[in-house]
């Protein structure tokens, strides 16, 4: 059985916060869009939205909730993700429009 290698990455939060360079700008454009930023703690402006304390990613409610309508919500089939990215689904017709037109 193979050594295992410790683990270099840090896991204590709070001085992974303290080493976090600085951020790249004053705000974060995602939570002042839609009131809530998926990167947290990770996000590269984060000290708008993140409780410097307890490091727990703030939600603007009022925000948050009224963009929740435009939420995405995941709709194509797995089997389909994968032929798309694997490049297995033909588009005939952008093929010939593509061909008339002389586009490569």
């Amino acid at each position: 059985m193979p050594k295992e290698r410790p683990c270099r990455k840090q896991h204590d939060l709070q001085s992974w916060w303290k080493a976090k360079p600085p951020d790249l700008y004053s705000t974060c454009h995602t939570f002042d869009t839609f009131g809530f930023c998926p990167y947290g703690v990770a996000c590269r402006n984060g000290l708008t939205h993140v409780d410097p304390d307890t490091l727990s990613n703030m939600v603007d409610t009022e925000k948050y909730e009224k963009m929740k309508i435009y939420e995405v919500k995941q709709t194509v089939d797995r089997t389909l993700q994968k032929y798309l990215k694997t490049h297995r689904v033909v588009f005939r017709k952008s093929y010939d429009y593509f061909e008339k037109e002389g586009i490569s």
